[in-house]
């Protein structure tokens, strides 16, 4: 019997169980857990089994080392609600993703808070921040990208009928994007050029600042790119239109210097006055409504119909 009790204790000498490690057992065969060493990500190394491994982080987050070996660490990914991004184009190089709703700091901790808009993270190289729609005539000169006004239009592509919606677009206009386009509702129509170099946070897309500043502000060729053809075109460092009877429309792209406007080209305006009204100098004769009217009217062939367009930033 001694000798069978003895081959038994040779025989389970080397094994382990979790209770050896809870009960405190020391030595090389002692078990071990994730649960054991409180780790939630990465590899524990159990002599009862081998690596075990703890799982993996969630988006944004990585596995730590050091003190924090086992723990999930990194902050929130940008565009999260708590950490809001400069732009979509920050979000896009920053961790990739699909085109939705993201959490933006348009003026990059100013007075505007943060808030959800939709990115486009596809189409032609991705990044572009929805800044504003519209689809029909206003009065909107005070307000236009200047102002938040109908922000949770800007949560989804889609144009809606008879409103405009955008939010205070110029500081990421002067500070952060590169390029302003016009788009339809799906984006398979558009149209982009390079923003100004001489644009600055007073001056850029501000209506009030009157037609006379406007009109001397430094106007230079611009190439305007679009889903199905291209051109060159005019704008200014205010980026609004200088032509007084044309209303100040904005963003803009114009067939000469002066800031007239000519059907089916690639240089467009988004009108800012409705027709037979006047403001900071400029007046509104309807050709300033350089825009396309319709999904399918692009680059747009009249002059004095209703813009139906979105605005985007890169």
């Amino acid at each position: 019997m001694r000798f069978l009790s003895a081959i038994l204790v040779l025989l389970v000498a080397p094994a382990c169980s979790l209770i050896d490690g809870i009960m405190g057992d020391e030595g090389p065969n002692e078990c071990t857990s994730c649960e054991q060493q409180s780790k939630v990500c990465g590899v524990v190394l159990d002599p009862c089994g081998g690596p075990q491994s703890c799982g993996t982080c969630s988006d944004g987050l990585t596995c730590g080392s050091g003190e924090q070996a086992g723990l999930c660490v990194g902050g929130l990914a940008i565009g999260d609600e708590n950490a809001p991004a400069k732009s979509c184009r920050e979000i896009l190089n920053a961790r990739g993703g699909p085109d939705g709703l993201y959490w933006v700091d348009v003026d990059d901790a100013g007075p505007s808070v943060a808030v959800q808009l939709y990115c486009d993270m596809g189409v032609d190289g991705g990044g572009w921040t929805l800044v504003g729609q519209v689809n029909g005539r206003f009065n909107m000169h005070a307000q236009w990208l200047r102002t938040e006004v109908n922000p949770a239009n800007l949560t989804t592509p889609q144009i809606e009928n008879n409103v405009f919606a955008c939010v205070n677009a110029v500081d990421m206009a002067v500070n952060q994007a590169s390029e302003v386009r016009l788009s339809s509702s799906d984006v398979s129509r558009w149209a982009k050029w390079p923003l100004p170099i001489g644009r600055t946070m007073g001056t850029f897309w501000n209506h009030s600042e009157g037609s006379a500043a406007i009109q001397a502000s430094g106007t230079g060729v611009v190439e305007v790119i679009g889903s199905s053809g291209s051109g060159n075109c005019y704008q200014n460092n205010a980026g609004i239109m200088p032509q007084e009877t044309h209303g100040g429309s904005y963003p803009y792209a114009s067939m000469n210097p002066d800031g007239n406007t000519g059907g089916s080209d690639w240089c467009m305006a988004v009108g800012v006055m409705q027709t037979d009204n006047a403001a900071d100098g400029f007046t509104q004769n309807g050709n300033g409504f350089d825009a396309p009217t319709s999904e399918v009217d692009w680059p747009g062939g009249s002059l004095q119909s209703e813009p139906r367009v979105s605005i985007w930033l890169r």
